[in-house]
């Protein structure tokens, strides 16, 4: 059976810091150079940062085995840095069960607690063994994993799925994607006032 893969993780983010006047603006900048635009951006706001992301959940098929991958939180670590919860969920739809099961596939990131199964990592390779109460998948029945861990740049999901032995999906490594737009900008303010409030207005 031929494999297919649906959606690839990608997330660019482009930010201006300006300080002036005692406010502190951001800007998130999403730049059609970097790959083009094709659906517009979610938006999120927290606080004082604008994030614009795009992000699509990964999932790859073969045999009817199906194996999804989503990041379900995201946050701001500091020093460069972010945190993220994900999970992996195997649906085992071959018509037979799978018994001691493992995994194994191709991740950039760094991967600290996991829950419902333990790791190993070889490179970028990291191979994933299941607990004991869960080490046999029935078929029509899935099972997840899930872990938190940390990146820098931008984030992308897995690939290329081994489990059991047999592949699933596309087979091609895992490399960097490179961000290679650059955002010179200038702020400029042309009149500025103090309300009867104390707050400050400017254009």
């Amino acid at each position: 059976m031929a494999s297919r893969h649906i959606g690839f993780g990608k997330r660019i983010i482009y930010a201006l810091q300006v300080h002036r006047f005692g406010i502190l603006a951001i800007l998130g900048v999403v730049l059609a150079a970097c790959g083009g635009v094709q659906d517009p951006p979610s938006e999120k706001q927290s606080g004082q940062r604008m994030e614009y992301r795009f992000e699509t959940q990964g999932v790859v098929a073969e045999a009817g085995i199906m194996i999804e991958f989503e990041k379900t939180a995201d946050w701001d670590s500091g020093a460069g840095e972010r945190g993220f919860t994900a999970t992996v969920t195997i649906l085992n739809d071959s018509g037979s069960d799978l018994v001691d099961w493992d995994l194994s596939f191709d991740f950039l990131h760094s991967v600290g607690q996991m829950w419902n199964a333990s790791y190993s990592k070889t490179g970028q390779r990291f191979h994933i063994q299941p607990e004991e109460w869960n080490a046999s998948i029935q078929n029509g029945q899935s099972r997840s994993i899930g872990f938190n861990g940390a990146y820098s740049g931008v984030f992308q999901e897995p690939g290329a799925y081994v489990i059991s032995g047999m592949p699933i999906g596309s087979q091609d490594p895992v490399t960097p994607i490179p961000v290679t737009c650059e955002l010179d900008a200038t702020f400029t303010t042309t009149a500025q006032w103090q309300n009867g409030d104390g707050s400050f207005g400017f254009v």
